[in-house]
């Protein structure tokens, strides 16, 4: 059973009058030509916040050594410790992946007497929680394994199709309700939408991009000693509207 708390839905919504014509003369059961048609043109948002149920966790290994061979030795060693302190925790193999590779030598200065300063061979692998009280107990454990840096916390919602739907229902709510008031304000009414556009929806993710070694990146829990917290998703979705302007 997926578990997730609606906290809180904000809606926001800003509107222009973009156009007004001249008067219709045409009868009410046709149509208005785009020359008599009168319109109102208004921007609705709305943010939906809830509770992450899954996280992503980039784990980097990092090793140098002036001997090639002894650097990436070391690196297959501690990414296989990795790996194995993973599988013990039950993750699957399908959320399990490797993301970056690189090998290459490292030099102290690019000017023409550089030094050579070894090989540096780096290692990432992306990890998916299903569950979010893996990610502490999991953490600890690859630090012990040889982790070198923790990056790109990411929290999301199983459900994300959902709340975005609900996000853009409330966003087109917003607009309609922004057009009304404004109309009115103006002894005008709202008639049938002429135009709708939604722009990219938004995924707000408070630790997204952050690493956990940064010095108040990360505040946890102090009750439970946990140095993540996961916070609230934030998903906004944004829509513009063009409705008719009646009389």
């Amino acid at each position: 059973m997926s578990r997730f708390t609606v906290l809180n839905v904000v809606l926001f919504s800003v509107g222009v009058v973009l156009a007004a014509g001249c008067g219709r003369t045409v009868a009410q059961e046709s149509p208005p030509s785009d020359a008599t048609l009168r319109t109102i043109h208004v921007n609705g948002r709305a943010v939906v916040h809830v509770a992450p149920d899954r996280a992503e966790l980039t784990l980097g290994v990092e090793t140098r050594d002036m001997k090639l061979g002894k650097a990436k030795a070391e690196n297959d060693e501690r990414v296989r410790a990795l790996l194995t302190t993973i599988k013990a925790h039950g993750i699957a193999s399908k959320d399990v992946h490797t993301s970056w590779i690189s090998i290459h030598p490292e030099y102290s200065s690019y000017s023409s007497a550089r030094k050579f300063d070894g090989y540096r061979v780096s290692n990432t692998v992306m990890v998916t929680f299903e569950d979010l009280g893996q990610v502490e107990p999991v953490l600890s454990e690859a630090l012990l394994a040889g982790v070198s840096n923790v990056s790109n916390v990411t929290f999301r919602h199983s459900e994300d199709r959902t709340h975005r739907d609900r996000a853009r229902e409330l966003s087109i709510q917003a607009a309609r309700e922004k057009a009304e008031a404004m109309a009115k304000a103006l002894g005008q009414r709202v008639g049938r939408p002429v135009t709708i556009i939604e722009t990219a929806p938004t995924w707000i993710n408070p630790m997204s991009n952050a690493n956990v070694f940064n010095d108040g990146a990360s505040v946890g829990n102090p009750d439970t000693g946990d140095i993540l917290a996961p916070g609230m998703v934030e998903i906004d979705a944004r829509v513009s509207v063009t409705f008719e302007l009646l009389d």
